[in-house]
């Protein structure tokens, strides 16, 4: 099936969850954030399991250390922007927290989800990389479908395979969430067309959501003529828009310590400059990679 026919039977799904309202909205996506963390806990658990059984050997990269930063500081430094894309639901989480009946629960909340899924990456990373090489790993599959065909479980690369799919679809549709509650706020409070505010009986935007779905067919469009390019460009672009985002939230934060009494303003000092630092960071890695450099312009 053409990436674009996926694509769009994809933006066509999301948009009609996105309709059902933000209650029914927010079932469906703990569906999906259930499938993905059972997954990979057993992804993980798994390829434990056959090490510890002796079933297979733990003779990947992880244990072999030519294979370790086999691309020298340019490639590790490159590698920072596609990182910050995969934390990139935090900001729709964001989004939905202003719904929340008990504000005292959010930065809680935000720490757990923090943990967690810097917990999964890492350790779904170190299932990879504990059985595979890196030169078996290739950009057009998923390292995790590759692991589970060389250790030759049926079935289980493909059932693996439709949980990426449904990974990446949850990340789709949360963000076209956020995306169109961005756009209220902007209506709301001037800095766009009023007319993006209106809401039906469910809560839902519809005009934002439309603008928003409008704007995702540029993709959509663009995936036909680069097919093979297309995600390394979005998904880059989309870690330096996310890097970008993040940067204002941590200066409007700053902000906003200053602006409050018995605050104390060096508190979150060294947590600003560091977090800013790994930033420039990452954007330094994308200049290093010149085929990347039109991530800076999308």
């Amino acid at each position: 099936m053409p990436i674009w026919l996926l694509s769009t039977l994809f933006t066509l799904l999301a948009m009609g969850i996105n309709l059902i309202g933000m209650k029914n909205y927010g079932k469906v996506e703990m569906f999906f954030a259930w499938i993905k963390i059972v997954a990979l806990l057993l992804f993980i658990g798994l390829i434990a399991g056959m090490i510890w059984a002796g079933e297979t050997q733990p003779n990947g990269s992880i244990v072999n250390r030519g294979d370790w930063f086999v691309q020298g500081a340019a490639g590790f430094l490159t590698s920072l922007s596609l990182m910050f894309f995969t934390f990139g639901g935090i900001i729709a989480t964001g989004m939905a927290s202003a719904e929340v009946a008990d504000v005292r629960v959010i930065p809680r909340a935000f720490n757990r989800l923090i943990m967690l899924l810097g917990s999964l990456y890492l350790f779904g990373l170190l299932a990879v990389l504990s059985v595979n090489s890196f030169a078996v790993i290739v950009p057009a599959q998923s390292p995790f479908v590759i692991t589970l065909s060389r250790i030759n479980i049926p079935y289980s690369d493909h059932v693996l395979n439709a949980v990426m799919i449904s990974a990446a679809f949850s990340t789709m549709t949360a963000a076209m969430f956020g995306v169109s509650r961005i756009l209220v706020t902007l209506s709301e409070r001037g800095e766009a067309p009023r007319r993006l505010c209106c809401e039906n009986g469910r809560g839902v935007p519809i005009r934002s959501l439309f603008v928003t779905v409008a704007a995702l067919s540029i993709s959509i469009l663009a995936s036909v003529f680069l097919s093979k390019e297309i995600y390394e460009y979005l998904t880059t672009s989309a870690g330096v828009i996310l890097m970008f985002l993040w940067t204002l939230i941590i200066f409007a934060h700053g902000g906003f310590v200053r602006a409050q009494s018995g605050l104390t303003r060096t508190r979150y000092a060294w947590q600003k400059t560091a977090s800013i630092t790994v930033m420039a960071i990452a954007v330094l890695g994308i200049l290093l990679h010149p085929s990347r450099w039109v991530s800076l312009l999308i």
